[in-house]
C-alpha cells in the first residue's frame, strides 16, 4: 500500500499548510474572536482526527481502499488549498504591513481572477463544475467583498504611484483596487457583473422559463442592494474602528427582520414580507425563501430597486469626495514620474 500511503502523506501535509497558514491569520484577530473560531473548529478537528484513526487502525490505509479523493477532482481540492493559503497568509500581512503597502489590491485582484475561473466554469464546464468551484471559493469572495466595503481610505501618495506609472489603464483599475469603500463598491459591483455572467452561461446550457428569469435578474439586482445597504447606516458610527463587524451586525438587524416578518406571515400568508420591501437585505432573504412566488418577486424587483437607487445615489455622492482626492494624487504621482525620468536627460 506504498502509493495509498503517500497519497495520504500528501493531503496530511497540504491540510497542514492550510491549517498553519489560517492559524498565522487568525493570530491577527482579538482574542476573543479567536477563541471563538477554536470552539467552532474544535468538534470538526475532533470528528476528523477521530475518522482518520478508525480509518488507520482497520483500513490499512486512509481509507479501507482505493483514493481518498478521486482522480476528476483532486485537482479542485489542491487548487482550492493553495488559494486559502495565499490568502489567509495575505491577510496575516495586510493586517501587519505598513498602510504604505496596497495588500487590497493583490486581494482583489486575486478574487477577480477567481471571478473569471468561475465564467470558464460556467460558460464551459456546466452546473457541477461551476458549484464545486463556487462552493469552494464564496468563502474567500464575500469575505474579501466585505472587508472591500468596509475599508478606510488610504491617500497615501505611495499607494498611487504604480498605478499612475501605467497610465490610464493604471489609473482605472485604481478605481477598483485602491484601499478604501468607495473603490469597495466598484470592486463589488465588477465582482458582481462577473458572477453574472458567469451564471448566464448556466441559464444558456441549461434554459429557464420566463418566471425563473424574472426571478434570476430580481436575485442579483437585490443581491447587490444588500450588500451596499448597510453603508449608509455605518456613516452615522464613523468613529467604530472594528467596522466589518459593525457591517455584519447591521446585515444581521436586517436577517432579524425578516425571521420578524417570517413569524408573522405564518399567520398572515405573505403579506407581512411586503414591508419588507425598504430593507435590501430582507426582502433577499424573502423573496429566496418564496421562489416560487413571482408576484412577491416583481414587487420587490420594482419597489427595492426605488429605495435602492436612492441609497446608490447618496453613496455616489459621498464617494465623489473620495475620487477627486484620488484624481489629484494621481496628478501629483504621475507629476513626479515625468521629473524623475526627465531628471537624467538634464
Amino acid at each position: 500500500d506504498i502509493i495509498l500511503e503517500l497519497e495520504s502523506l500528501g493531503w496530511m501535509l497540504a491540510a497542514s499548510l492550510v491549517v498553519t497558514a489560517g492559524a498565522i491569520a487568525l493570530s491577527t484577530a482579538h482574542l476573543v474572536l479567536r477563541v471563538l473560531i477554536l470552539l467552532a473548529a474544535l468538534p470538526s478537528f475532533l470528528t476528523f482526527s477521530f475518522t482518520f484513526a478508525l480509518s488507520r487502525a482497520f483500513g490499512g490505509g486512509m481509507f479501507s481502499r482505493g483514493s481518498f479523493v478521486p482522480v476528476s477532482d483532486w485537482w479542485l481540492i489542491l487548487s482550492a488549498m493553495a488559494v486559502y493559503v495565499v490568502m489567509f497568509l495575505e491577510h496575516a500581512a495586510s493586517k501587519i504591513a505598513p498602510q504604505s503597502e496596497n495588500h487590497s489590491a493583490r486581494k482583489r485582484f486575486a478574487v477577480l481572477l477567481l471571478s473569471i475561473v468561475l465564467i470558464a466554469a460556467g460558460w464551459l464546464g456546466g452546473p457541477p463544475w461551476f458549484f464545486a468551484i463556487f462552493v469552494c471559493m464564496a468563502p474567500i469572495i464575500g469575505w474579501v467583498i466585505i472587508e472591500a466595503l468596509t475599508e478606510k481610505a488610504s491617500f497615501l501618495p505611495s499607494l498611487f504611484t504604480p498605478f499612475a506609472r501605467r497610465g490610464i489603464f493604471g489609473r482605472l483599475a485604481g478605481r477598483f483596487l485602491y484601499p478604501g469603500w468607495a473603490t469597495g463598491i466598484m470592486f463589488t459591483a465588477l465582482v458582481e457583473g462577473l458572477l453574472f455572467v458567469a451564471t448566464i452561461g448556466l441559464t444558456k446550457l441549461s434554459p429557464i422559463d420566463e418566471a425563473d428569469k424574472l426571478m434570476f435578474y430580481a436575485v442579483w439586482v437585490l443581491f447587490f442592494l444588500a450588500l451596499v445597504a448597510p453603508l449608509p447606516i455605518m456613516f452615522l458610527f464613523k468613529r467604530v474602528e472594528r467596522r466589518f463587524w459593525l457591517y455584519l451586525l447591521i446585515q444581521l438587524c436586517f436577517v432579524l427582520l425578516f425571521a420578524a416578518a417570517s413569524t408573522v406571515a405564518d399567520r398572515d400568508s405573505t403579506s407581512a414580507y411586503y414591508w419588507l420591501a425598504p430593507f435590501p437585505t430582507s426582502a433577499l432573504l424573502a423573496m429566496l425563501s418564496h421562489n416560487e412566488h413571482s408576484t412577491l418577486a416583481t414587487f420587490f424587483l420594482k419597489t427595492t430597486s426605488v429605495v435602492g437607487a436612492g441609497v446608490l445615489l447618496f453613496l455616489g455622492y459621498m464617494m465623489l469626495r473620495d475620487f477627486r482626492a484620488y484624481s489629484s494624487l494621481e496628478k501629483k504621482a504621475a507629476d513626479g514620474i515625468k521629473k524623475k525620468r526627465a531628471a537624467p536627460l538634464a
